[in-house]
């Protein structure tokens, strides 16, 4: 008995302090969101929004994200693939809004290129209409007390099955209707308004780039007769009686093309032929401007910076643009937003009126700051008048250095301060020039024995010129390179190479003077989007070089040198360091790693003090992961402990301690350009969010129908699938790129099974085995390394 009681004993033992370090992990990695840290502009003002995570491509709604009968204002940014909500705070008319990232995870997952605000079914609770592979798909909100969504499903398919994307009807020819997807390019903006003022939402779209109605707008009418569905009938593919060129954005009124919204049939000239390569990348506003009870449309181009107005002459059962103008709005500030603007008609100041906000909506081609003007409406609905206000709405109140963030940290100016230095992808100028920079934000804070008040104040937009050396991607990392003890740094870059600085100055503590060190570029380089991160991997007392990649891994240059004199190569390279490989499926994964040794008490200890390194790894997939088992395991895998939600994308970790307390403080870098200020147990906590998804990409549509049931193929060039119909197996042959994936997904878009290749394979044909499936019908899409992205029908026998 004694043998069991002397057993027992260390066992209960084992499990109490297995539970307190698991207690004391959760506590360790417990980071909440903080946006009490004051950050000033250049001027001086302070920023109200600083720690919202900046803003690239803006699409906006209005939705009552709490519940509260008040609508919020909802953010869908197309380039960090993540919603933003700013809470409702104003008191009668007024502008007054509060980030709260805390609702972002209750939107919808897997949204890309587009998701737009709309009440479908006249419930007072606005839905989302979002991107779908064949178009437009609707998530309908069912929220009670809490907002929550789900897929609308009762639209139906060509042979009347139920599908949960959008449908119209089409007339056979034979006086009956056949039912097709209704298609919108990825880039495109379509106007999601009732058009006819029945009191039910329509649609009206440009058609795809290989369509017959590539330059004219599709006019879907909404028919259904019961509040809680939609049922689009096509009425014309000419609404408006206008065409947009096929390679700029001149307009040609009075233009004439079969069942034109009540015009008698008119045969079609040839301006326009089937197949004809019109670029993708329009955006439709529609809206009544003249107070005549038709809608007017404001268009922008992929290629222009301006908005062109379409009047509307016509009435509401048949559209007529009779004329234009390229200057709208004309009588206050017009648009001139860089490229391809898009205008979101909502509501801003709470005055029941809905006003115009217009952003940008071209990836690393757009404005990445002073991108969303705010047009306020003066008048009606029914007869809007725009004026303009500003060209920086809510941006303006952020932290936003471009578009994606790198922040790191180092004392600049010698106070004993620490400073915020922030990298970025690139910076778009007015002259469309598109390169990195640098910006210093100096801490001008407050630090006695009895408070600790950090505040940051913009100082320095282009610090060290780098501006002028036309780099992309600047990764920051500070560490004593030399052994003089003063901080040098070292620039990762999206060609895969590093730059060095030194830092020259007299005596440790005094401000920094950095001076380049040439050859640095020829010494280290990985594949690309180099992160570096300095770590003594193999504990012999100097820096080795850790780097995360594009490729979602890391490598390590063992330091062949001493602490003074450091000496690396690629005959010292350690490839997938750590065991570490975060990608997706199409091969990226943005690595950029974040080393920090933590004590037993859970604060940061120096680089020669008692503690365990821990990686904070920031990477595509927009959450922070923890891994330990980093010391003396230079050759072996790291332990995943934890991981921090935050986002949907990709995002880049930095750690320092800002209130003096020897806490590791979180500050996360977003690709919108801004950057989340996170603290350990004080703030908001985040809810873990979905995961994101990465198999919608931008579609080249061709309207052939090889699968006889009448859907439409996404086709870029030059592959076969094979058999169709399909029994137990089927080949995919691409004459082209080297295939990368494939993908197979039911016609809900919900995924069944995918394979993935590797590109060093350079596998062209692929026999693969399906899987058990319900129903007959699949959808295969296959992904190739390079030009190659096709979509298709499958029929399974």
């Amino acid at each position: 008995m004694k043998r069991n009681l002397f057993f027992f004993i260390p066992l209960l033992f084992s499990i109490l302090l297995s539970t307190i370090v698991s207690g004391q992990k959760d506590s360790l990695f417990d980071y909440r969101y903080y946006d009490s840290l004051t950050v000033l502009d250049h001027n001086g003002d302070s920023l109200k929004q600083a720690w919202a995570g900046g803003i690239n491509l803006a699409q906006f709604g209005r939705i009552d994200v709490d519940r509260d009968g008040r609508k919020d204002l909802v953010e869908f940014d197309r380039d960090g693939r993540n919603f933003k909500v700013f809470l409702n705070k104003a008191i009668g008319r007024y502008v007054d809004y509060k980030h709260a990232p805390e609702y972002s995870a209750r939107f919808p997952e897997g949204i890309q290129h587009f998701a737009y605000f709309k009440d479908y079914n006249n419930d007072g609770k606005v839905d989302i209409w979002a991107r779908h592979p064949f178009g437009l798909r609707i998530f309908k909100n069912v929220s009670d007390s809490v907002l929550r969504f789900e897929p609308l499903c009762n639209f139906r398919d060509f042979v009347g099955n139920p599908v949960c994307y959008v449908t119209a009807q089409f007339p056979d020819g034979s006086g009956g209707v056949n039912y097709f997807n209704v298609e919108i390019p990825a880039e495109d903006k379509p106007a999601i308004e009732d058009i006819n003022f029945d009191g039910k939402l329509d649609l009206l779209t440009f058609g795809n780039e290989f369509s017959l109605a590539a330059n004219t707008i599709n006019y879907y009418k909404n028919i259904s007769t019961v509040p809680d569905s939609l049922v689009f009938k096509n009425i014309t593919a000419c609404w408006g009686l206008f065409y947009e060129n096929d390679t700029s954005n001149g307009i040609t009124t009075n233009f004439y093309c079969p069942d034109s919204g009540g015009t008698d049939r008119i045969s079609r000239p040839d301006v326009i032929k089937r197949g004809a390569a019109r670029h993708t990348g329009s955006t439709i506003t529609a809206f009544d401007i003249g107070g005549d009870l038709t809608m007017d449309l404001a268009v922008g181009d992929i290629a222009y910076s301006k908005m062109i107005l379409l009047n509307n002459t016509g009435d509401s059962s048949k559209a007529r643009i009779s004329s234009f103008d390229t200057l709208f709005p004309s009588n206050t500030k017009a648009v001139d937003l860089g490229i391809f603007p898009a205008a979101y008609y909502v509501d801003v100041d709470n005055d029941n009126e809905r006003d115009l906000l217009v952003t940008p909506g071209a990836l690393q081609e757009s404005m990445d700051r002073d991108n969303v003007w705010y047009y306020d409406n003066t008048n009606l609905d029914e007869n809007s008048s725009f004026n303009y206000i500003k060209k920086d709405f809510l941006v303006g109140e952020m932290i936003d250095v471009g578009t994606m963030a790198f922040p790191a940290f180092v004392d600049v100016n010698g106070d004993s301060l620490v400073d915020m230095i922030v990298g970025n992808d690139a910076f778009m100028k007015s002259n469309k020039d598109y390169y990195g920079r640098i910006a210093y934000f100096q801490n001008i804070g407050t630090y006695n024995d009895s408070v600790r008040l950090p505040a940051f104040r913009l100082v320095d937009s282009n610090y060290l010129n780098l501006e002028a050396l036309q780099l992309r991607s600047i990764q920051l990392e500070f560490g004593d390179m030399d052994a003089d003890s003063d901080l040098d740094l070292l620039i990762g870059l999206q060609d895969g190479s590093l730059r060095y600085y030194e830092n020259i100055a007299t005596n440790p503590g005094d401000s920094i003077i950095l001076q380049a060190s040439p050859g640095w570029d020829s010494i280290v380089s990985t594949t690309a989007f180099a992160s570096p991160e300095l770590f003594d991997a193999d504990a012999d007392g100097d820096l080795d070089l850790i780097i995360g990649e594009q490729h979602g891994t890391m490598d390590m240059y063992l330091n062949q040198g001493d602490s003074s004199q450091p000496l690396f190569s690629s005959s010292f390279k350690l490839q997938n360091f750590g065991g570490v490989e975060r990608k997706d499926v199409f091969g990226n994964g943005f690595l950029v790693p974040e080393i920090i040794k933590i004590d037993s008490m859970g604060k940061l200890a120096g680089r020669y003090d008692a503690g365990e390194a821990h990686l904070f790894l920031g990477s595509i997939f927009g959450q922070v992961e923890v891994y330990d088992s980093l010391d003396g395991n230079m050759f072996g895998n790291f332990r995943k402990i934890d991981s921090i939600p935050h986002s949907r994308y990709r995002i880049a970790p930095s750690i320092t301690d800002v209130y003096g307390d020897s806490l590791p403080d979180l500050f996360l870098g977003e690709q919108a350009g801004g950057i989340t200020s996170m603290l350990r147990g004080k703030g908001i906590l985040l809810p873990p969010l979905p995961p994101p998804d990465t198999t919608d990409t931008t579609d080249t549509t061709d309207t052939t129908d090889t699968t006889g049931i009448g859907y439409h193929e996404w086709i870029m060039r030059n592959v076969n699938i094979f058999p169709n119909p399909a029994h137990e197996r089927f080949q995919v042959l691409s004459a082209g790129a080297a295939l990368k994936g494939v993908h197979l997904y039911d016609l809900q878009g919900r995924l069944i099974k995918q394979w993935a290749f590797r590109e060093e394979e350079n596998i062209r044909k692929a026999d693969l085995r399906l899987p058990e499936v319900q129903g007959n019908e699949l959808i295969v899409r296959v992904f190739g390394f390079g030009e190659l992205d096709k979509s298709i029908i499958l029929i399974v026998d």
